[in-house]
């Protein structure tokens, strides 16, 4: 009994390591059946069309594949159809990847040159419009910036030029520049802020000053500047005036600066005149068309027809005296002009 069962259990033993013959992985197809398309699986390239109209669905046999080698060729291998089960489809698909990839991949450089010469031609309008819009703003003259303003005008005074500036723009400046007119050359200049501004000559005609503050000269704000020329310039002729925000050239030239005063020679509009109050005299001097540069009085003694003049008695409005006098008073333009004036004996 014991030995029965003994034998039993090796008999089991045995059946378990025995080998068991694999079952066939894929059934044999039949090749003269047509299949439905969505169990047929393309592999290759743009040839799919042709697979799809002929309806390969599987294997040949050998004597079938060499009848038909003519039609294989025409498929030229890349384009098969092949009939898979769910179990082998997606290495199929695997398969097929690298292939259309290295379809691509032979296609590319066929269309890289076109795409090419676009990137050419578009480089080149780019270009050309770059050059139609930078090389008239270089040869135009610079305009005066949005933001920068300002006028000027000026005063005579013989070689010396009184320049009255103000900002009229919505920055502060730095700096300011004037240019004399043709032929004339600048000595020197100050400005009314000259413990922070620095006036340099160079070329002769122009004077540049600056920087004028550590704020800058602020917009809304008035100016004072005094230049002098070796030699005074006709009569009104306009300098030019220019601004800039940082030093920086060019300045940006915002107009010019005009002479406010008269070209006509200077004339006595109302003489001089005295008044008497006992021994006390006393003059009311003259009034010009244009302010002088200088005035001198000078008073005389007359006796009869003849004037003489009093000692001590120069550069005075009044003097004590009980004798007959007069005063004469000189005016110096700034032209160059000289007129003399004489009171009547009082």
């Amino acid at each position: 009994m014991e030995e029965r069962r003994g034998e039993e259990q090796l008999s089991l033993r045995r059946q378990r390591a025995a080998a068991v013959p694999a079952a066939p992985a894929v059934e044999e197809l039949r090749a003269a059946r047509p299949w439905q398309r969505q169990e047929v699986l393309g592999v290759g390239d743009c040839r799919r069309e042709r697979a799809e109209r002929r309806r390969i669905g599987g294997a040949a046999s050998g004597g079938e594949e060499r009848d038909r080698s003519e039609a294989a060729r025409e498929l030229e291998g890349a384009a098969r159809e092949v009939a898979v089960r769910d179990g082998i489809a997606g290495e199929v698909r695997r398969e097929a990847e690298p292939d259309r990839g290295s379809a691509r991949a032979r296609r590319g450089p066929e269309r890289r040159p076109d795409r090419r010469v676009e990137r050419d031609d578009h480089r080149r309008w780019a270009l050309l419009l770059v050059l139609l819009l930078v090389v008239p703003a270089l040869v135009a003259p610079l305009p005066a910036a949005a933001d920068d303003g300002g006028t000027a005008t000026y005063t005579a005074r013989g070689a010396t030029y009184d320049f009255a500036l103000r900002n009229t723009g919505t920055t502060a400046w730095q700096y300011f520049a004037v240019v004399a007119p043709p032929g004339a050359s600048f000595v020197g200049g100050t400005t009314a802020v000259e413990g922070s501004a620095r006036c340099v000559v160079g070329p002769p005609d122009t004077i540049t000053c600056g920087p004028l503050s550590t704020f800058g000269f602020a917009p809304g704000s008035s100016m004072e500047f005094t230049a002098v020329l070796q030699s005074p310039i006709a009569c009104g002729a306009p300098f030019g005036f220019s601004v800039s925000t940082t030093g920086a050239q060019p300045f940006t030239r915002v107009g010019d600066a005009v002479f406010t005063g008269s070209c006509a020679p200077p004339r006595v509009v109302r003489g001089p005149r005295l008044h008497r109050a006992g021994a006390v005299v006393t003059i009311t001097p003259p009034l010009w068309s244009t302010p002088p540069e200088e005035i001198s009085y000078a008073w005389q003694r007359c006796t009869g027809a003849r004037c003489i003049a009093l000692r001590g008695a120069t550069g005075l409005l009044r003097i004590r005296t009980t004798r007959r006098v007069r005063a004469v008073v000189v005016a110096t333009f700034a032209d160059g002009t000289v007129l003399r004036s004489v009171t009547a004996r009082v």
